[in-house]
């Protein structure tokens, strides 16, 4: 320690200034790395009709860390409007329920999938409506992906469905 305190005082202001911003952005990285991918929905079509109550998206995670790393997928109802300029709604969104589908994926408590690094992922969410016989009306969900290393969210994408009245078609 008395070693570090010489060598700091031995420097010129800039070279310490340089070194302590390097060390500390090299250091935020270290923790950091394990806490980073992209998610994306396959052409960026994340709004679809539920025929029947049912429609799925491909979507696509990305590794963009440095380490092999396992993230968790998981889905979460969201209570905003997310009805658009084609198609309105006043009502309450409808509840979906989301499954994933996909080779690599491990499924118990959790649904997780280990990448390796700069490896996509293409995966299926399979959204179900919970809400029968609510026609013309909207739901949302987030596709959220955590990482073990990590308490936050990694990424997330907003999937869009709409609930058109089958006696319309």
């Amino acid at each position: 320690m008395k070693s570090i305190i010489t060598l700091a005082f031995s420097l010129d202001k800039k070279t310490l200034i340089l070194f302590l911003v390097f060390f500390a952005f090299g250091f935020n990285s270290m923790f950091s790395q394990t806490c980073l991918s992209e998610l994306s929905v396959e052409k960026n079509r994340n709004v679809r009709s539920a025929y029947n109550n049912k429609t799925s998206f491909n979507l696509f995670l990305k590794n963009t860390t440095s380490k092999s790393t396992e993230y968790i997928l998981d889905f979460e109802n969201s209570q905003q409007s997310c009805d658009n300029a084609d198609r309105k709604s006043s009502l309450a969104n409808v509840r979906l329920d989301v499954q994933f589908s996909g080779e690599k994926l491990v499924k118990g408590n959790t649904t997780s999938v280990t990448l390796n690094p700069g490896e996509t992922f293409q995966f299926k969410a399979s959204v179900t409506v919970l809400d029968e016989l609510q026609f013309k009306r909207w739901g949302c969900t987030n596709i959220i992906v955590r990482s073990d290393a990590c308490e936050d969210i990694v990424s997330q994408s907003l999937l869009r469905v709409y609930v058109p009245d089958p006696s319309e078609n």
